[in-house]
């Protein structure tokens, strides 16, 4: 993929998510918004929190949490 979208980096997270690579989800998380400027969904964060969840990351997965609702706008259902 020349210029991957929204939906490859939310497809690449989660199957990070279903391996339990955590970490590796972050990090391509942390690429896909800082280096690229794409705006992550509640799909992108359905997977980076499970992600984070399989991987035993817990004080990550806090973290990431509150980046949802408060750099992004997104709020928990």
């Amino acid at each position: 993929i020349t210029s991957p979208d929204s939906m490859a980096w939310t497809a690449m997270l989660a199957a990070y998510a279903t391996h339990g690579y955590g970490r590796d989800a972050i990090k391509h998380f942390e690429l896909m918004v800082d280096h690229y400027g794409i705006s992550p969904d509640h799909v992108t964060f359905t997977h980076l929190l499970s992600a984070c969840s399989h991987s035993g990351l817990v004080e990550e997965g806090k973290h990431c949490f509150d980046t949802m609702s408060k750099r992004y706008g997104i709020e928990p259902s």
